[in-house]
């Protein structure tokens, strides 16, 4: 992204960031009859999308190998077919972060894609004590909670 839009990579990230692979955004303003709660969808400049698009395709097509993977490995006499289904993808991490992540691999993965909550095997109800700023943020921290509630539970032994 640094180098196809000639910025430093402090300011590619930032872009990354800002826009991710949204190619839309909704704005606001008023119109003559004074509504400022009027909006309307524009398209913005495609560009960083159509840079990052071809990095997001191939991350999708290793998916769809860890997917076809698992689906061939997955049954065994004596367990329900149904069982293996895979009915969604969590993402987790800060690249999960990333502004339309989450749509474009549903879209491309036929599958509905969310973000994972970090949170949901330590806290009783994660939803209502974490605020969604913040669990955007903690998403990060994934792997070192998880580490941590696997420390807990293994001095539980």
């Amino acid at each position: 992204l640094a180098s196809k839009l000639g910025v430093s990579s402090v300011e590619a990230e930032r872009i990354k960031v800002n826009y991710g692979l949204e190619v839309k955004t909704k704005v606001k303003f008023e119109e003559k009859t004074g509504d400022s709660e009027l909006e309307k969808e524009i398209f913005e400049d495609r560009q960083v999308f159509q840079i990052m698009n071809p990095v997001m395709l191939r991350l999708v097509s290793e998916i769809k190998n860890f997917l076809d993977f698992y689906y061939s490995h997955a049954s065994h006499e004596h367990s329900s077919p149904s069982r293996h289904e895979v009915k969604r993808v969590l993402l987790s991490g800060g690249g999960a972060n990333l502004k339309g992540l989450d749509c474009y691999l549903t879209r491309e993965l036929g599958l509905p894609v969310v973000l994972g909550n970090p949170w949901i095997n330590i806290l009783d109800d994660p939803s209502e004590r974490v605020p969604e700023t913040y669990l955007r943020r903690s998403s990060s921290y994934t792997n070192a909670l998880g580490l941590a509630l696997r420390g807990i539970i293994a001095d539980d032994d």
